[in-house]
């Protein structure tokens, strides 16, 4: 490969710029084929209102490369502080993080273990809306918005990159305390997606066994898989002195950074250490086929860490044989461009998806029945077993009330939780046991008893069984 491909660049501000200068050196030493686009990316920020706009220039470069390096940014406005990595990426589509795991560097030492850990993180954007009413004086509703379509794109997506990466195992994250619908839809996908790739064993793990897994020798991960947020928590509590470089994708723009504080005290001194970014270079040089290049940055760098040729950030009593600037230590990885590389502890170069998936395959249609409605009444005249006592002499043939719920907690038939009552009740009514079948007439009928009552609604959830089983939530 004798043609350049350009990427954009952004040495970002606080200790981006000499960490970035480190990495493009390293680059450049080991003949990536690349021609390095730079843009200030904190240069020309406009404020409209609550939108963050980037400069023409950064749109025209990435808009022709597709492909972002980027050294940390921050960046906040008067108006209200933001992360300006977290806009830019919305922006950009991405969506999706991958990183492997380097736990043999959390001590600084190299140690020939059996642990190659790759990491995938989804926050689906464009799937999770927040859609918000304010439906009384005292409630603002949020609603967020969850398209099963994506859900099953995002199980066959990580099952391909594992296939792909010759992994054999994925660990799903749950949070057993925020258990949820979506928790159960993506498990119930991820069961059934699963049996069409015998080859990979799936699991489910709790936060706690995955950070135990994370900081032991003990590990039987292979790649683990987290939804939404709290992936960025996550990413906080595995980071290792600067040592995590990411690959976000989207649907038409990569972006590889590293996970570090770009105010940090250091910048400017020489003293931080660019091995987060160069790892997301590594990964970048694997995501455009320039592999052997990736490889031998990659055995340079472990080789320079394991020599204990430190930076002052992650200097180490006992392990630190030489301390060296960012510049002095970049200088080192080149000198270790050429040495043979090192047996048995690289980590196998993440290949990366090339291919976005189609619309996936369509489960098979779940029989779909009406069972009851949500309604929420707006209403501050009395206490919970008032609003009960009048809403359960209002019914119809079919529908009966369930109960009252307020700020998430039943109060009606039994008000047992000590809580200070909002404006917005919760008055779920489902069918009497010896109907099979609600219609929308019923529940018109229903709203029209409530309305004449003099209740004023300001809300209606319809309910559905999907093959027998609750399509929403309880309490």
């Amino acid at each position: 490969m004798n043609e350049l491909l350009p990427i954009t660049v952004s040495y970002g501000n606080g200790i981006g710029p000499e960490i970035m200068d480190a990495v493009l050196r390293v680059l450049e030493s080991a003949n990536a084929k690349i021609k390095p686009e730079i843009i200030d990316i904190t240069k020309d920020i406009n404020i409209d209102g609550k939108n963050i706009i980037f400069s023409d220039s950064f749109w025209e470069s990435i808009n022709r490369t597709h492909i972002f390096l980027s050294a940390p940014i921050n960046y906040s406005t008067d108006l209200y502080n933001t992360n300006i990595e977290d806009i830019l990426e919305e922006k950009l589509g991405v969506n999706k993080y991958i990183f492997p795991y380097y736990p043999f560097l959390s001590d600084l030492e190299i140690k020939n273990q059996n642990r190659d850990i790759l990491c995938v993180i989804y926050n689906n954007r464009e799937s999770y809306p927040g859609i918000e009413y304010r439906q009384t004086q005292n409630v603002i509703y949020k609603i967020n918005s969850i398209y099963q379509g994506d859900i099953r794109n995002i199980i066959y997506d990580v099952i391909e990159l594992a296939i792909i990466n010759q992994r054999k195992k994925i660990s799903f994250l749950i949070y057993p305390t925020t258990y949820n619908l979506l928790d159960e839809t993506f498990i119930n996908n991820f069961t059934q997606i699963s049996q069409e790739y015998p080859s990979i064993k799936t699991e489910y793990i709790t936060f706690d066994k995955l950070i135990e897994n994370l900081n032991t020798s003990d590990n039987t991960l292979d790649v683990f898989l987290i939804l939404n947020p709290p992936g960025k928590l996550l990413i906080e509590l595995i980071k290792i002195k600067g040592f995590l470089g990411i690959a976000g994708f989207g649907k038409q723009y990569s972006i590889f950074k590293s996970i570090q504080n770009a105010s940090s005290e250091i910048a400017g001194k020489n003293q931080a250490n660019p091995t987060g970014l160069l790892i997301a270079a590594v990964m970048m040089l694997n995501y455009i086929n320039q592999s052997d290049v990736a490889n031998k940055i990659q055995s340079a760098l472990l080789k320079t860490i394991s020599d204990g040729i430190h930076t002052k950030d992650i200097f180490s009593d006992g392990i630190t044989k030489e301390l060296v600037g960012t510049q002095e230590f970049a200088n080192a990885i080149i000198n270790n461009l050429n040495q043979p590389f090192l047996e048995n502890i690289l980590p196998h170069p993440v290949t990366f998806n090339q291919q976005k998936p189609e619309v996936s395959k369509t489960s098979a249609k779940d029989n779909q029945e009406l069972v009851g409605l949500d309604l929420y009444i707006d209403w501050n005249k009395g206490s919970a077993s008032d609003l009960g006592d009048m809403l359960k002499r209002i019914a119809t043939d079919n529908l009966r009330l369930e109960f009252i719920a307020n700020r998430g907690k039943i109060v009606y038939p039994s008000e047992n939780y000590e809580t200070i009552f909002t404006d917005h009740w919760l008055c779920r009514y489902v069918r009497k046991d010896i109907v099979d079948v609600i219609k929308h007439t019923e529940i018109i009928e229903l709203l029209n008893k409530i309305y004449d009552t003099g209740f004023d609604f300001t809300k209606v959830e319809l309910l559905y069984n999907f093959n027998g089983k609750p399509g929403y939530f309880t309490i």
